[in-house]
């Protein structure tokens, strides 16, 4: 039975070091034969800020019509999800905000009009994980990211199965992760560990 894994790269720097760690925790994921990946790039999408329209409170679609409806129907059709972003600021990128607030349409369409994503199997499958990098000392600077983040996948029916483990601190630099083989592996293992 294919399970469809959704990848979401927060970070606006492609290849750096909160990417490559979600490309090894998606490499674990592969290690299951049933898998089907996809990954999308939060800065390479246009997705218009949301402007608290209320629209879908009714239609229970977005008025926008750009790159979200295709963020829409991955997230509905996927069964485990890694969000990857880096810490600014003590919370996620702008990008990722930007995403994570049009999933608005996903919160009216379960709060209001009772319509959730898939029947309940379909649900109760649903896990995800959350990986980030910062630059940092301070082991407390992932907080507000990690709680933005379960409170988007709780939204979409997702349960958080992660843990601290897969917050790496002290990665300012370019490709410093490259030299941290131990928090590679961990990203590995925790995308295989997310596929059981």
């Amino acid at each position: 039975m294919t399970i469809n894994v959704l990848g979401i790269a927060g970070s606006p720097e492609i290849g750096g070091n909160t990417d490559l760690l979600l490309d090894k925790a998606l490499e674990g994921c592969k290690n299951n034969k049933d898998a089907n990946i996809k990954k999308i790039y939060a800065c390479k999408l246009s997705i218009s800020p949301c402007k608290s329209c209320r629209t879908c409170e009714v239609t229970e679609n977005c008025v926008f019509e750009d790159d979200m409806r295709f963020v829409i129907d991955e997230i509905g059709r996927a069964d485990r999800f890694v969000v990857a972003c880096p810490v600014y600021f003590l919370s996620v990128s702008s990008q990722l905000k930007c995403l994570i607030d049009r999933c608005q349409v996903f919160w009216a369409r379960k709060y209001l009009h009772n319509r959730r994503i898939g029947d309940e199997k379909k649900r109760a499958g649903r896990r995800g994980i959350i990986i980030s990098a910062g630059g940092n000392s301070k082991d407390d600077i992932f907080n507000g990211l990690k709680e933005t983040i379960k409170a988007f996948l709780a939204t979409i029916d997702v349960a958080y199965v992660g843990d601290d483990s897969l917050m790496f601190n002290r990665l300012e630099e370019k490709d410093a992760v490259l030299k941290q083989p131990d928090y590679l592996q961990a990203a590995f293992k925790a995308g295989q560990k997310l596929m059981e």
